[in-house]
């Protein structure tokens, strides 16, 4: 399993850029296959540690640096799960859990507990609709 960070972009997009990314097996089956573009810069934030550093881990804890900009929008948490070539037998499901925290710089102008709530809104709205990639 992958997390990734994106923003500044729209739910479909997201959605379609990693849909279309080939896993390894896919191409170790068909050496024609490319990986796909993934977003970069500022729709997609560096975390530390780099997920090169986490591939053999269980448990994984990341982070974004840098300050918020309010004009960011469409935050979204990827998470994608590949088969490993040296798997036996493809995985369906991975139970798997997430966390995220929100911390404020002193004097910051936003009322984090107002957004919380919208984000709650949100996210029940999503998982009713949950799109399956792959």
């Amino acid at each position: 399993m992958s997390f990734d960070f994106v923003r500044n972009l729209e739910l479909a997009e997201v959605l379609a850029r990693y849909a279309a990314q080939p896993d390894t097996r896919a191409i170790a089956k068909d050496p024609t296959l490319q990986k796909r573009t993934l977003p970069s810069g500022r729709q997609r934030p560096a975390m530390k540690p780099p997920a090169a550093d986490l591939a053999s881990n269980t448990l994984i804890r990341r982070s974004v640096g840098g300050s918020w900009d309010p004009n960011d929008e469409g935050y979204y948490l990827v998470v994608t799960h590949s088969a490993r070539p040296w798997a036996k037998d493809e995985i369906e499901e991975q139970a798997y859990a997430v966390a995220v925290e929100l911390s404020l710089a002193a004097g910051a102008r936003i009322d984090l507990h107002a957004e919380m709530v919208k984000l709650q809104a949100e996210a029940r709205l999503r998982t009713r609709g949950q799109v399956r990639l792959g």
